[in-house]
């Protein structure tokens, strides 16, 4: 009689035994796929943003890498069941001159960003927009043409920033991209206009971002 009752305590405590296990397994198995899946998303948005000359750059280097971070040993097995992009993330990005909101659509396939540089005003507020699920974004630099009252609202709420840089852009000013525009173009009175509303929109965005860098005049492209 005892023996039978030992017997189905052991078999009852086995029974919660094996559905912790099974519950455990599951959890594993749905992590695994989710992260998968966002691996498949980021290597589609990086072939993307490099389809548009754009220079993609990863946490950390699978391989030997003088561009990227010390390498993660990862097996080499592991990587071909899983992909590269399971075991690293993309932190940069620098879109030059091709990166458009086509692109931009692509960027919150970057959850763990930390820079992102995009010049020349291919880039409007809406693409701008795709960047919110970027917590992690400490490096920013955009044309100053979206220091629109818009823009500077959406800018201020990202408070994990470090750096935000604008770049100065002949449509800004009306005096063209380098340095030496001042000397060889007056600004109108309009163009002064807008150089004013500028500075001070910058000046309101140093206010809401205290401890993000700002300098107060954008730099020529």
């Amino acid at each position: 009689m005892t023996t039978a009752a030992s017997n189905r305590r052991w078999f009852r405590y086995s029974l919660g035994t094996l559905f912790v296990l099974l519950t455990l397994a599951c959890v594993a198995f749905a992590w695994i796929a989710s992260t998968m899946r966002a691996a498949t998303r980021q290597r589609e948005a990086v072939q993307v943003f490099r389809q548009a000359n754009a220079y993609v750059s990863y946490d950390c280097a699978l391989d030997d890498s003088p561009f990227e971070p010390p390498k993660r040993r990862v097996p080499r097995w592991l990587r071909d069941w899983l992909g590269d992009d399971f075991f690293r993330n993309v932190s940069e990005v620098s879109g030059f001159f091709h990166v458009t909101d086509t692109e931009m659509n692509w960027i919150a396939a970057f959850p763990r960003l930390k820079k992102l540089e995009l010049k020349l005003g291919c880039v409007s507020l809406s693409g701008l927009k795709h960047l919110r699920g970027c917590t992690r974004l400490e490096y920013l630099e955009v044309d100053d043409t979206l220091l629109t009252e818009e823009g500077v609202k959406f800018l201020s709420d990202f408070s994990h920033l470090k750096n935000l840089r604008f770049i100065r852009t002949e449509t800004s000013d009306g005096i063209g991209r380098f340095p030496y525009a001042w000397r060889t173009s007056e600004p109108t009175e309009a163009a002064k206009a807008r150089i004013r509303k500028r500075d001070n929109a910058i000046k309101g965005l140093r206010l809401a971002l205290p401890k993000c860098v700002i300098p107060l005049k954008p730099r020529p492209l």
